[in-house]
This record gives C-alpha cells, sequence and structure tokens, in this order.
C-alpha cells in the first residue's frame, strides 16, 4: 500500500516532469526572431543549439526568454556580424544580452570583382544594470 506521503512525491513528481516537458517543447519550437531595422530584443539565453546545413554549413541558435514577454525566441546565428557579436558578448546560458539589428550595410571596398558587397549589421552586448556610462577609451587603445 502507497502512503499519502509517497502519493504526495509522486505527483509532485510528475507534475515537475510536465513542467520541464513544456519548458524544453516552448524552446525547441521557439519562434525565429526576424528583426526589421533598428529593432531590439533583450533576453536571458536558456538554450544553445547548432541549426541544419542548408548549404552554407551549420550554425549556432540561441533561444532565448524575452524580457519583455517572458516567451521563447530562437535568434539564428548565421549572420557574421550577428554571431561575432554574441561571441565577444560571451553568449553561455542564463546571461541576459540585448542585440540589435541596425540593418543591411555596404561594404567600404570592393570585392575582387570590383562590387561592393552587402552584410547585415547587428550590436550585441551583455546587459549590465550597473553600466550607465558610455566607454569613451577602452582597456586595449593603445596608438
Amino acid at each position: 500500500m502507497v502512503s499519502k506521503a509517497q502519493h504526495e512525491a509522486a505527483v509532485n513528481s510528475i507534475e515537475a516532469a510536465l513542467i520541464a516537458f513544456q519548458e524544453r517543447k516552448a524552446n525547441a519550437t521557439a519562434k525565429a526572431w526576424r528583426p526589421e531595422p533598428g529593432d531590439t530584443l533583450a533576453y536571458e539565453v536558456v538554450q544553445l543549439k547548432m541549426g541544419a546545413d542548408a548549404g552554407y554549413g551549420t550554425y549556432p541558435i540561441i533561444v532565448g526568454k524575452n524580457m519583455d514577454t517572458g516567451e521563447p525566441v530562437a535568434i539564428h546565428a548565421f549572420h557574421t556580424m550577428l554571431r561575432e557579436g554574441l561571441r565577444d558578448a560571451g553568449c553561455d546560458i542564463g546571461k541576459r544580452l540585448i542585440t540589435s539589428y541596425i540593418g543591411e550595410e555596404t561594404k567600404n571596398k570592393p570585392n575582387a570583382k570590383g562590387e561592393f558587397e552587402k552584410y547585415h549589421m547587428y550590436y550585441t552586448e551583455e546587459i549590465n544594470l550597473d553600466a550607465t556610462e558610455v566607454v569613451a577609451v577602452t582597456e586595449d587603445f593603445t596608438f
């Protein structure tokens, strides 16, 4: 015979498993962030995974909990500027990041064919509630 305490523990265990399942499902099916120029997203990183190779190689997908809505959102880092910005910001589970999509820009120098290529410009940094000043000179600056 099962005691009342054992029964309650089993019910609590099942409820915890269902809650964890719902969170994993929400992260696995998170909608992709499709920003327009000027859009900004503040989020807490909850999952890191690799996207499938669609002809250009695999790429990182960061699932973040949108700090405005609480909903999970998938940030597909196939653009070089986004991927590098996430890396430089130390993207990892639990980090709070803010990413802005600046828009499509044109390179300053032409390629070997004399064409001016375009790229997608992003800016990402870790959210730091104590950082209220703009850093004018970085630590690694030299002449």
